[in-house]
């Protein structure tokens, strides 16, 4: 019995999961459509309007709770201290606006959810049921810090995919004459995602009277893409020796040329030995016992009449 609720439970989650990727993607279809009819300020619009999703409702209630817990998370930092949530936090875009309060609160708050779901789950007589009242919990805690910890990861990963298209058409804006702030601000209204927003961030606080180099180290604070930390530091030291700017994006946008053919060579070689290792460990062994069997067939259809006939005559 504990087996068939266990599986109706989880083809239920399987149901809510695809359930939320399907209304996902018919977010960026009609986002898509809005960018293709309206141009960018008509996808900005409707990206502003759009409803948030059942999974974005959900931890918006969470993390109106979750500060009630953050002293404990602040305590309990084993892999999330203060700093590292922080840095990850920037990173990462501050995804829903989350504060360090509001994560350290969060992580309490899942795992105290995952303890009281698994006592749940071994009270109605789940398989293991001592177990999950351990494991949820330690679930819940974990699965909040590499939920955000991928966050960051994939928008750096993004900031460095996007980058190289950004220098060729900053290098081309640029040698047409537009200052630097004119230019960032029109090419970052054409590329979108995270690399739009580290460049607004930019020309606000620049508006606000901030020093441009300081404006310049808070986005190297804000990133860890080697790419783009390298292009600020280059914009730093032509800004000091006063070298034109048109040619710092020119040559940046060279080197991430090279980078991206040298990064698909290395994949390239990487997948060799992927592919060498899924043929010696499933297609191989399949191939052999299809021999095998099919030797084995040749055997009983060879010996099978011999064997039936001498059954045959041994019979009075």
């Amino acid at each position: 019995m504990g087996w068939v609720v266990f599986a109706a439970w989880f083809m239920f989650a399987w149901a809510l999961v695809d359930l939320d990727r399907i209304a996902r993607e018919r977010r960026k279809l009609r986002l898509r459509a809005g960018m293709l009819l309206y141009g960018s300020d008509g996808f900005e619009s409707l990206r502003k309007k759009e409803r948030p999703s059942r999974l974005q409702r959900l931890m918006r209630l969470l993390l109106r709770t979750a500060p009630r817990f953050s002293a404990w998370g602040s305590r309990i930092d084993f892999a999330s201290s203060d700093a590292d949530v922080q840095r990850l936090l920037l990173y990462a875009g501050q995804p829903l606006g989350m504060t360090v309060e509001q994560f350290q609160g969060l992580k309490i708050l899942l795992a105290l959810l995952g303890f009281l779901s698994g006592l749940m789950l071994m009270i109605i007589g789940f398989p293991f049921g001592p177990l999950w009242p351990v494991l949820l919990p330690l679930a819940g805690y974990g699965g909040s810090i590499y939920w955000l910890r991928r966050s960051a990861d994939a928008r750096q990963d993004e900031i460095t995919r996007s980058l190289s298209d950004f220098l060729d058409i900053m290098s081309v804006t640029l040698k047409a004459g537009l200052p630097l702030d004119r230019a960032l601000a029109l090419v970052a209204q054409g590329i979108g995602g995270p690399l739009r927003e580290e460049w607004e961030f930019f020309l606000q606080r620049l508006a606000l009277g901030h020093p441009r180099e300081q404006v310049w180290g808070a986005l190297i604070a804000r990133n860890r893409s080697a790419e783009f930390q390298a292009l600020i530091k280059a914009l730093i030291q032509g800004h000091r020796l006063g070298t034109p700017v048109s040619e710092t994006f020119a040559f940046h946008a060279e080197q991430m040329r090279r980078i991206r053919r040298e990064k698909a060579k290395e994949a390239a070689a990487k997948a060799a030995p992927k592919i060498s290792f899924v043929t010696t460990l499933l297609i191989v062994p399949a191939t052999m016992f299809l021999f095998v069997v099919l030797f084995g067939l040749n055997i009983a259809r060879t010996l099978g009449p011999i064997f039936s006939s001498q059954t045959t005559a041994g019979t009075p």
